[in-house]
C-alpha cells in the first residue's frame, strides 16, 4: 500500500509537534509506503494527476509525556524524487497549508482528477476552488494527445519539443498578456523552439 502526502517541506516541519509527521509515522508502523510531495510540484498529464515524490522513512520516535514526541535529529530519510501517478496510491493527504496562491489553487484542481472511489483524497481542498469555472480546461486533458498542466515557470521549451502543435494556457491569473508581461522571454522561445522543430510548409 501507497500513501502519499501533499505537504510542506519536511525540513521545515517539527517533527516532534507536526501532525503531518505523525500521520506519516501512522502509515509507516502500517506498513505503507510513504512519499512525500509538494504543491507546487503536482502536474496533471494524459487526464491524470501525478507528482515529482519522494519515497520517504520516517526514524522511530517516543512520546515525550506531554503533546510532544522525542525524536532523532536526523528524523527522516528520503529517495530520490520520481514522478509517481497519484491515482496508485491508496490515499492521498493534503497537508500544505494555505495562502490560496496559484500553486495552491493549481494543485485542487489537479487533483479533481484523481478518482475517489479509487483513491481516498483525506482534506479535500475541492471546495476551496468551487464552483471551478476553469475545470472544463483540465478536463481536455481527456482528450488523445499529449497534455500537460505545469504551474508557472515551469514550461519549457523541451516540454513541447517532439509535439507537433502546442497551446500554452493558464488556467488561474489574468491571461497570457498578464504572463507575458512577467515573464517576457517564455513564449517567444517557447514558440521558437515549436518553429525550429517543425517549420512552417
Amino acid at each position: 500500500m501507497k500513501i502519499a502526502f501533499v505537504a510542506d517541506p519536511l525540513d521545515g516541519l517539527d517533527p516532534s509537534i507536526d501532525t503531518t509527521v505523525g500521520l506519516m509515522h501512522a502509515a509507516q508502523n502500517r506498513g505503507a509506503e510513504v512519499w512525500v510531495t509538494q504543491a507546487r510540484l503536482l502536474e496533471a498529464a494524459h487526464g491524470r494527476a501525478r507528482g515529482h515524490a519522494r519515497r520517504v522513512r520516517v526514524a522511530p520516535s517516543q512520546p515525550r509525556g506531554d503533546h510532544r514526541w522525542t525524536v532523532a535529529r536526523r528524523w527522516f530519510t528520503a529517495g530520490e524524487p520520481q514522478r509517481v501517478w497519484l491515482d496508485e496510491m491508496a490515499a492521498i493527504f493534503m497537508r500544505t497549508e494555505p495562502p490560496l496562491d496559484q500553486a495552491y489553487l493549481t494543485a485542487t484542481l489537479i487533483l479533481d482528477l484523481v478518482d475517489p472511489g479509487r483513491t481516498a483524497l483525506v482534506n479535500d481542498p475541492g471546495g476551496l476552488d468551487a464552483p471551478r469555472g476553469r475545470q472544463r480546461d483540465l478536463q481536455l486533458l481527456e482528450r488523445p494527445g499529449h497534455s500537460q498542466v505545469r504551474r508557472a515557470g515551469q514550461v519549457r521549451p523541451a516540454a513541447i519539443a517532439g509535439s507537433r502543435r502546442a497551446v500554452i494556457h493558464d488556467l488561474i491569473g489574468l491571461g497570457p498578456a498578464h504572463r507575458r508581461a512577467r515573464r517576457p522571454g517564455l513564449l517567444p522561445a517557447l514558440a521558437a523552439a515549436a518553429s525550429a522543430r517543425f517549420p512552417p510548409r
